[in-house]
């Protein structure tokens, strides 16, 4: 029995040492404006951000299956009187409702479809969060996308991190989706307020 438990003890001390391996070759992003940091693979780059409340952007190398990640902060200034505490309360007592999620996310894209959508936890704070499909046209092409983002609020600030796989018909927006997803959930859980 002592060796099999010496062997099981062994183990798990090795996949830690793995998983710690792993996450240590990640790149942090960090933005000393706004006070965040998250860490993205190796084989992800920064790319310049699209939009004037985007304060980070990051890309796959080319060749890889298509997708990016925005973090979006824009200034509220009605937010500003409130207390973290304040604003924890109401994101805990306020689920976004599917409504919601189309008004906040579907400016851009008119046809978005909530396939999940919870409350839960970013750096220890509540946030609403949602995964979903939608599309939006460009010139040139029509890209579809299957992307999973948080929302949260800090005083006098909105947040929003976006993880999206895109492709060009709904079926390869969702294998990019799938083949990211865990990157995605290690992006999303690495995220922090400094």
């Amino acid at each position: 029995m002592r060796y099999i438990l010496s062997a099981l003890v062994f183990l798990a001390f090795s996949s830690i040492s793995f998983i710690i391996h792993a996450q240590n070759d990640w790149i942090t992003f960090r933005s000393t404006e706004f006070k965040f940091r998250f860490i993205y693979p190796p084989t992800w780059n920064p790319t310049t951000p699209r939009g004037q409340n985007v304060r980070g952007s990051i890309i796959p190398a080319q060749g890889s299956p298509i997708a990016n990640c925005n973090i979006v902060v824009r200034k509220i200034p009605e937010l500003t009187g409130y207390s973290q505490s304040q604003i924890n309360v109401d994101i805990e007592q306020n689920p976004f409702t599917a409504q919601d999620w189309v008004e906040t996310l579907g400016d851009k894209a008119p046809d978005i479809k909530i396939l999940k959508m919870q409350n839960v936890k970013v750096d220890n704070q509540p946030a609403h969060f949602a995964r979903f499909q939608s599309s939006y046209e460009t010139t040139q092409a029509k890209i579809y996308a299957e992307a999973m983002t948080f929302i949260t609020f800090t005083p006098g600030l909105f947040w929003n991190l976006s993880c999206a796989g895109m492709g060009m018909s709904p079926q390869e927006a969702h294998q990019s989706y799938e083949y990211w997803n865990s990157s995605f959930d290690r992006i999303f859980s690495s995220f922090v307020f400094e």
